[in-house]
């Protein structure tokens, strides 16, 4: 009798040896075919993008940085807009010397001359928005969300309208809000 259990001991731990080779085995070939997949490439994703500056006066290196926004590797398509105050800025004749060098980059100057806040660069960014190329060209569902500057719309309000005396926060609250909602349709606003 020992020696029928000692057997069937043995026979147990011999199937259970194979059968953790064979998952072994089942893990490695399972892992290779995992990392083999993951080699291959995905269908590239290059959306165009705008790169928006926001200038004020000549910097020591500034024309070298803008040159390596033209010198990127990006798969997509992409533009560059640079905002300043006024067109008599020092900074306007580095863009213009920047597009004389780079023809085949879009690159716009545009002058952007309100003030709308408390910080210029803000202001001149809030201006660029618009003239972004790529935001524009999007069907709906690839469009980024939210509308364009409406992030910052009630910190320009506040400041412009609220600050100077044209509007109280009532007077905000009817053209943000209630007019807007009335064009639209909504009912019950």
């Amino acid at each position: 009798m020992p020696h029928a259990l000692a057997q069937a001991v043995e026979l147990v731990t011999t199937v259970l040896t194979v059968a953790g080779m064979g998952y072994f085995l089942a893990a490695i070939l399972a892992a290779r075919v995992f990392l083999l997949k993951r080699r291959t490439k995905l269908a590239p994703f290059a959306p165009g993008v705008t790169i928006l500056k926001s200038l004020k006066g000549l910097d020591p290196g500034m024309i070298d940085a803008f040159r390596s926004h033209c010198r990127q590797n990006y798969a997509g398509d992409y533009e560059l807009l640079f905002g300043v105050s006024s067109l008599a800025d020092p900074a306007a004749a580095a863009v213009e010397q920047l597009q004389h060098e780079f023809p085949e980059r879009m690159i716009r100057l545009i002058e952007c001359p309100a003030r709308l806040g408390t910080n210029g660069k803000v202001s001149t960014l809030i201006q660029l928005a618009p003239h972004a190329r790529h935001d524009k060209e999007r069907t709906f569902i690839d469009a980024a969300f939210g509308v364009l500057g409406l992030e910052t719309a009630l910190s320009v309000v506040s400041d412009v309208m609220v600050g100077s005396g044209l509007l109280d926060w009532a007077g905000v609250a009817q053209v943000m809000s209630v007019r807007p909602a009335r064009i639209a349709g909504l009912a019950g606003h």
